[in-house]
This record gives structure tokens, C-alpha cells and sequence, in this order.
């Protein structure tokens, strides 16, 4: 099934972090990026800017492919894009079978490893589940829930899927495709 990538990033540039109190966050896409930029309003910083600590947000790679395919589901809902019904079609099929589909599903971000996001090591990594209750009191940032996005904004229109909808086939391929994330400690 043929899907239409020019609706979905393809921002492939590592992020840079952003700086908060001399600290570096790197966030891949899909470990609270989204969340983490809204805090950040005095432009994109580079990896020169001065910080005196790294840390980097990780998530584990079948939950955070879980989460990509459900805002695919609801990316292609938006009333901006013409003709999304194969697109619709496609995040709505079985997801064990979009996972044989990796040559589409690499040429999107969120779907790609997110050690392939960084070039250094980071030494500190901390779970998207720890981000209100960890990193943002360790950068000095107390969540604003009324103004702060969260990237769920299309999950009210579909049907989520969920990790239990994963066949241990597709959880095996799932590990085996993101290996370099288990390696690295991105999971």
C-alpha cells in the first residue's frame, strides 16, 4: 500500500538541545520534544551554546513506536491534507502488518532509532515518564498543563492501539529493528 510521505516530517537534523540553567536536553522525536520546545522560547540553540550537563530523554522503542503510530493515525485526520484516504487506510490496518512495511516507516522521523538523533554520548538519560516529576524540577520548570502540549491532539478522532495489540512476533521484530537503541541505553 502506497502512502503519501510528503505529509509527515521528514526532519532528519539531529536535534540540538535546548539549554535550561546550563543543562542540555536532547529529546528524539517522541520523547516529549514537543513538550520540552514549548518551554524553550529564545530560539534553537547549538551545541556550542554553554552547558555544564547533558542529559537526554529516552523512551522505550515499542512503546514510542505505539505512540508514532497513533499520531500518525491522528496526523492524517487534520483538515489540511487533500486525498489522505490510503494514508487513513494504512495507520488504521493491523499494526502487525505495518510493521512489514520499515521502508515507509524509516522515512519518518519519529519512527526512525533515536540513537541515530545523537552523535555524543549522554551520559544521562532520564524516561519521558519521568519528565514532569524529574527533569523539569532539575532544570528549574514547573508544567503549566492549561498551555503546555502534549503531541495527543489527533487521538481523539481514532481508535489508539496499544502494545497489547502487538503480536511477540512484531514485539520481536520491533526489538531487533531498534537494537542499537537497546544497546546504547535508549531504552
Amino acid at each position: 500500500m502506497a502512502i503519501n510521505l510528503s505529509i509527515y516530517d521528514k526532519d532528519f537534523v539531529n536535534p540540538l538541545p535546548h539549554v535550561f540553567d546550563g543543562i542540555a536536553v536532547v529529546t528524539p522525536p517522541k520523547n516529549a520534544s514537543s513538550y520540552i520546545n514549548r518551554f524553550f522560547a529564545e530560539g534553537y540553540p547549538t551545541w556550542e551554546d554553554g552547558y555544564s550537563r547533558l542529559i537526554g530523554i529516552k523512551r522505550d522503542p515499542i512503546n514510542r513506536w505505539v505512540s508514532t503510530i497513533n499520531q500518525m493515525k491522528g496526523r492524517v485526520r487534520w483538515d489540511c491534507w487533500d486525498n489522505p484516504e490510503e494514508d487513513i487506510s494504512f495507520w488504521d490496518s493491523d499494526p502487525n502488518d505495518i510493521i512489514k512495511n520499515q521502508s515507509v516507516l524509516w522515512n519518518i522521523s519519529e519512527f526512525t532509532p533515536q540513537s541515530n538523533w545523537v552523535k555524543i554520548d549522554i551520559p544521562e538519560k532520564y524516561y519521558v515518564s519521568e519528565v514532569d516529576t524529574i527533569v523539569l524540577p532539575m532544570l528549574n520548570l514547573s508544567p503549566n498543563y492549561e498551555t503546555v502540549y502534549r503531541n495527543e491532539t489527533g487521538l481523539k478522532n481514532i481508535s489508539p492501539i496499544t502494545e497489547n495489540d502487538l503480536t511477540e512476533r512484531t514485539k520481536a521484530l520491533l526489538k531487533s529493528y531498534y537494537e542499537k537503541d537497546y544497546l546504547e541505553g535508549w531504552a
